[in-house]
């Protein structure tokens, strides 16, 4: 290609100006360089030379373009369009021509004159041809499109890309591809394109559920069903945790009941309940509000009753407890509000109305108004009822968290003070259900209070029946066994059944013969505790001799104490007997 010659511009510059740039547009091969005059330099004659022996030097080209940045914009497109004519695969200078393309034209209004950017489109277009496979390229298109408002061109341009490029390059087109529809604000074309994107990037699946949920889009159902596939795939990969997900459809299906046909929120909320325990409380009033806001306001009533007898924690019984207190105080506000109304209504009788007709009236709204009050009074009955139930639920909860808590069931039945039935039901309850091995406290302790309870009512005879079932009941240790025996001796004692006392103690410290050896029962004849009482009741009731038995029982057994041989001495002295006391003394020392 020979040098040009450079010469001053002329009159027919713009004219020259016009066909240019319909050249550059078109790819034209036979343009002439005399005829755009653009070799205005020595620098440039040395390139055109270079250019001469060598047109397929990238580097050459780009030193070229670089030479003329100060150049109009036709010139350098001119420029570029010779160079991809020997070099039509270079993705350097097709990228950097569409790039000057695209910038040469950010200060026009696609609206006003939309010839040039049509002209851009035309270049981008050629240069897929050969580069379909850059995905900067499908980006800046696109971009350049959207810029246009050229929607449905827009959307055609990413769906090429898509199949244009390889898979693993998706996911830079799927972002801009979504962002796009969601700008375009045509959910059903939004949705298809999530679709399409979940079957190669199903960690999408969050952002999906996020836009079905969103106002302006309002699809619960299918943000639930997806919800409920997600949670239920193991293999799912998300960015939340399976709990959170959960939590979310519980929360979704509570707050749209009637939009969402597909599941079944009740099922779907304790479904939750049993899953996640530190949520309980939550999951309950949520189910609460789900039927609230269905209407059913009795079945919100008994959601409420099944949580408060199902919760395992404080915090989750007071998260229901409030909640159900605020609904039942919402209704009764809700119903005075209405009898108010009712009340402060003026009479609206009609000027041709007759005497009977007015008096039927009246006699209608005396009704509801009665009908209306009688209503205030059940609810403020219902809500007083619950305030009065919070010790006994409170009660429940903590026996429901350790159901062997021997203080906690002592408690219980303090609560039912003045309901004979209920205390009584509350001690068999609990010496049924608590287990010596695992109890907090003392069983005895239980059992002791039990034939207490008959004792204080003069009931004796389910006294001594409670403790003859206190001593055959399994317990911790000897000394709780001892305690109980003590403990039904000394209730004798103090209604001054002397004999019965007598039989009693003697009973207890006796050897057992069908025992458990390893039970408390086995091993009670060796209570230093009972012989102790056992000596004090001989002492009391029994015979001198019956006394010397019992001590030197102890001796034998080994289980008498200092305390107990200076008792014992001091039993004989009295009764003068000082040299048995002496050799006694000196025999078992």
């Amino acid at each position: 290609m020979p040098p040009a010659v450079a010469t001053a511009p002329d009159e027919g510059a713009s004219s020259r100006h016009t066909s240019s740039s319909e050249a550059v547009a078109g790819g034209e091969a036979s343009v002439s360089l005399d005829e755009f005059n653009f070799v205005t330099k020595e620098t440039d004659i040395v390139y055109e030379q270079e250019l001469q022996r060598d047109p397929f030097q990238v580097k050459v080209w780009v030193g070229y373009l670089n030479s003329k940045k100060d150049a109009p914009p036709y010139t350098r497109f001119l420029l570029y369009e010779r160079a991809l004519r020997g070099l039509p695969g270079s993705y350097k200078l097709w990228f950097a021509y569409l790039k000057e393309r695209v910038a040469s034209l950010s200060s026009h209004d696609p609206l006003e004159d939309s010839r040039p950017f049509e002209e851009a489109n035309v270049v981008f277009e050629r240069a897929l041809v050969h580069l379909s496979r850059m995905p900067k390229i499908w980006m800046l298109f696109v971009d350049f499109l959207k810029r246009q408002k050229l929607l449905t061109r827009t959307r055609r341009a990413f769906d090429r890309a898509l199949q244009s490029l390889a898979v693993t390059q998706h996911d830079q087109v799927w972002d801009r591809y979504i962002q796009f529809v969601k700008e375009a604000g045509v959910v059903e074309t939004t949705l298809r394109v999530y679709r399409r994107c979940l079957m190669l990037l199903p960690e999408k699946v969050e952002d999906f559920i996020a836009y079905l949920q969103s106002p302006e889009v309002g699809r619960y159902d299918d943000a639930a069903r997806l919800l409920a596939e997600v949670v239920n795939d193991e293999s799912s990969e998300t960015q939340r945790t399976k709990h959170e997900l959960w939590l979310e459809l519980c929360d979704l299906v509570c707050k749209h009941p009637r939009e969402i046909k597909s599941l079944r929120a009740e099922a779907v909320l304790r479904s939750g309940i049993s899953r996640f325990s530190d949520q309980v409380g939550k999951l309950w009033c949520a189910l609460a509000s789900h039927f609230v806001r269905l209407g059913q306001l009795e079945k919100t009533r008994d959601v409420f009753e099944e949580a408060l007898c199902g919760v395992g924690t404080l915090h989750d019984l007071a998260l229901v407890y409030d909640a159900f207190v605020q609904f039942e105080e919402s209704l009764l506000a809700a119903k005075m509000k209405e009898l108010e109304d009712e009340e402060n209504a003026g009479p609206d009788c009609a000027a041709s109305e007759d005497a009977a007709d007015r008096r039927e009236r009246k006699r209608r709204r005396k009704e509801k108004k009665k009908q209306q009050s009688e209503e205030v009074d059940f609810l403020m009955t219902r809500l007083e009822f619950l305030t009065e139930r919070r010790p006994l639920l409170v009660s429940s909860c903590k026996l429901r968290q350790n159901p062997h808590n021997v203080h906690e069931w002592l408690a219980r039945v303090d609560l039912f003070k003045g309901d004979t039935a209920k205390e009584v039901e509350t001690f068999s309850e609990a010496v049924a259900t608590v287990d010596p091995q695992q109890a907090v406290g003392r069983v005895s302790v239980l059992w002791i209070a039990f034939a207490r309870y008959y004792e204080d009512r003069g009931d004796l005879p389910n006294a001594r029946l409670i403790f003859e079932k206190a001593t055959k009941a399994r317990v911790r240790t000897v000394d709780e066994l001892a305690s109980i025996w003590c403990e039904a001796v000394e209730m004798e004692l103090r209604r001054e059944e002397w004999k019965r006392a007598l039989e009693l103690v003697r009973r207890a410290i006796s050897r057992p013969r069908d025992a458990d050896p390893d039970s408390a029962q086995a091993k009670l004849f060796r209570s230093v505790k009972l012989w102790s009482l056992a000596a004090d009741v001989e002492e009391m009731t029994g015979s001198p001799e019956t006394v010397r038995l019992c001590y030197n029982k102890m001796f034998q057994l080994k289980v008498i104490t200092p305390q107990l041989v200076i008792n014992y001495a001091h039993f004989l002295e009295v009764r003068r007997r000082l040299c048995s006391s002496g050799l006694t003394s000196l025999q078992f020392s």
